[in-house]
């Protein structure tokens, strides 16, 4: 049985931590990345399989070696809590790959995200082993730690382990989550991750893979909602040949809830919406098969409305909400409240007749509340959020040359990181997505998933078939709607008539 020194639980250098995570997100939310659709190397993919991940039942001494964050905490650590053997218990649970958060739960807070792009390491005085590499999945840069065999230098002779340490956090409660990927040439039990007093490891994967855990039953009462986390290159013995690659690490909170987006009248199953020419709000519920219901009157007097999107919930009441646009470029956010109609609403912004597509895109860069990209008339893509107060600022440019896509939209999370990723239509007839980072940005230069889609229009307002993946409608040029259900990773079913005689309406979402 290896011991795994922890660094101890006493929480002084609490302060300085938490000022360089403050730092580190200011630096990320101030950067201005760019994604363009022209042609540019492909992107590297998730591991469709994602590492095991191994939790284990071991002696812990928060105490040993390097790993205590101040000189003079070894001693006050190791009278206040002595070495214990873990139960195998489920203190850090793996989740599916492709699923963010528990069931029944959804994405809330983030707590802390890195993907190196800095070019610095998160906490450099508690890490040794550790330095930043070009390359990455996504980005630039990513955090490697290198041992030889046959070179003393590199090998962690007096600890056993090459630690990386995050700076302390505090979660306020719910479901919390830690999620990083991770490649390299290592053996079987070298790629430990320890949270607090509980630690396992990854299963060796020589393609970038990501690990989801659920570390809630890691913060226990003593440690007052902290969290404590920490990635080791250990190896059974130091003078192994072990190289560990990370990258995309983040930790965030998952709450219950339901994710609503589009199901307007709270079935579970995302709906259609139209605007017909006497300018009424119509809800067509779905069947969960694609198909629809007859149609229920969600208001009068749209007829000014020049767009529809479908956000989720903006105010938390786990309810739909609808977004609109009018001619005299007001936006404005409508509360559902689950019957199929809207029982209040406000408006969010001024001047948003300038732009040429809005897509709302959820809470991309875990600040609580959600953002919207709109396009304007130079073909820009810029990155507005939604402020405490229920309106929007903001206006960052996140990509150029979006002017070639004849449709916008969201199928929501496409690549399985906790982000809605943006999906467009080129004059091609080409569906190609764009990731977002956790800075709120594009990646890439947009993966093609579909081809053939002339179409007078094509959208998404959430998961029509229950399967948990938002689904695609196609309005074709002679007024029928056609459903695509999504399957996931550039994978459609079997086409579905949805409807016909939908011509000779305004909007459609």
């Amino acid at each position: 049985m290896r011991t795994v020194p922890l660094h101890p639980r006493t929480r002084a250098p609490r302060a300085l931590s938490l000022a360089v995570a403050a730092a580190l997100c200011g630096g990320a939310a101030g950067t201005t990345a760019h994604a363009s659709p022209l042609p540019l190397p492909a992107r590297t993919d998730v591991a469709v399989t994602a590492p095991a991940f191994v939790t284990s039942a071991r002696a812990v001494d928060p105490a040993a070696g390097q790993s205590a964050r101040s000189a003079g905490q070894q001693a006050a650590a190791s009278a206040a809590q002595p070495a214990q053997v873990l139960p195998a218990a489920d203190a850090m649970t793996q989740l599916p790959s492709g699923a963010e958060c528990p069931a029944g739960t959804t994405r809330t807070k983030t707590l802390y995200s890195s993907g190196f792009e800095d070019r610095a390491l998160p906490e450099p005085s508690y890490t040794q082993g550790w330095s930043v590499v070009s390359g990455g999945r996504t980005g630039s840069a990513s955090a490697r730690s290198s041992i030889s065999a046959s070179t003393p230098s590199s090998q962690p002779t007096q600890t056993g382990y090459w630690p990386l340490g995050l700076p302390y956090l505090t979660t306020p409660g719910g479901r919390t989550i830690l999620r990083y990927s991770i490649k390299g040439n290592y053996p079987s039990d070298a790629a430990y991750v320890a949270v607090n007093n509980e630690s396992g490891w990854a299963a060796p994967t020589s393609t970038w893979g990501m690990v989801t855990l659920d570390v809630t039953g890691a913060v226990t009462a003593a440690d007052a909602g902290q969290l404590d986390i920490r990635f080791a290159n250990f190896p059974m013995t130091p003078a192994t040949n072990s190289t560990i690659d990370l990258d995309d690490i983040e930790v965030y909170t998952c709450t219950a809830g339901s994710r609503t987006r589009g199901d307007f009248d709270g079935d579970g199953i995302a709906d259609l919406i139209t605007i017909n020419t006497a300018g009424d709000l119509q809800v067509w519920p779905g069947t969960g098969d694609l198909h629809l219901k007859s149609p229920i009157k969600g208001g009068v007097g749209w007829g000014a409305a020049t767009w529809l999107g479908s956000p989720g919930d903006l105010n938390g009441d786990a309810r739909a909400d609808l977004m609109a646009r009018f001619n005299d470029g007001r936006l404005m956010a409508y509360y559902g409240d689950g019957r199929g109609s809207f029982s209040s609403w406000k408006q969010v912004g001024n001047g948003w007749n300038g732009m040429s597509a809005i897509v709302p895109m959820a809470d991309l860069d875990g600040d609580g509340f959600f953002d919207v990209f709109g396009r304007d008339a130079a073909g820009n893509l810029r990155r507005y959020w939604f402020k405490p107060d229920g309106t929007m600022a903001g206006g960052t440019i996140v990509g150029v040359g979006f002017h070639v896509f004849s449709s916008m939209f969201t199928t929501g999370d496409y690549d399985g990181d906790g982000r809605w990723d943006l999906t467009g239509i080129d004059g091609k007839g080409d569906m190609r997505v764009y990731t977002t980072l956790p800075t709120g940005a594009l990646w890439g230069t947009g993966q093609r998933i579909g081809w053939g889609w002339a179409f007078r229009q094509v959208s998404s307002s959430g998961d029509a078939t229950k399967d948990g993946r938002s689904d695609v409608l196609a309005l074709t040029y002679d007024g029928r709607i056609l459903g695509y259900p999504v399957l996931g990773a550039g994978k459609w079913g079997g086409t579905v008539n949805t409807g016909t005689g939908f011509g000779a309406f305004r909007l459609i979402l």
